[in-house]
């Protein structure tokens, strides 16, 4: 049996916005997507898909982030629908309200805000590993 993982050990991300560059304005994207330049503007999930957003510890988010997964190692300053898992690590830090079904917080990883977990059931998949590595 092989466990489902978060999607930060992949090699090529779907999207991915690299240091030095800067978006303004709102961003829909579709599969997997690794932040570690600097987006001004809400991050949304394309319609019902599911997706992962690693924010690496060079990407900065200044905006409202609706995914499935997310993964932070460097920052967002918005509101954090994470519909799955979210998970912080040391260095990362959510300035916002977060809501989530399943949370991992590394230490010394910061959430300013109000925490609230999803309706519905919680996770309770085995095969789901929410173990990450600062990325």
């Amino acid at each position: 049996m092989q466990r489902k993982t978060l999607a930060i050990n992949k090699s090529a991300f779907d999207t991915v916005v690299r240091p030095g560059m800067t978006i303004a304005g709102n961003v829909t994207f579709a599969g997997d997507m690794r932040v570690d330049g600097n987006i001004r503007g809400d991050l949304n999930l394309y319609k019902s898909a599911n997706g992962t957003v690693v924010v690496g510890r060079s990407g900065r988010v200044h905006g409202n982030v609706t995914v499935s997964n997310a993964v932070v190692s460097g920052s967002i300053r918005g509101s954090v629908n994470a519909s799955s898992v979210l998970a912080v690590a040391g260095s990362g830090r959510v300035a916002g309200n977060v809501t989530y079904q399943s949370l991992v917080v590394k230490r010394n990883g910061t959430i300013h805000g109000h925490l609230a977990r999803s309706a519905g059931n919680p996770i309770n998949d085995p095969m789901i590993d929410t173990s990450f590595e600062e990325c």
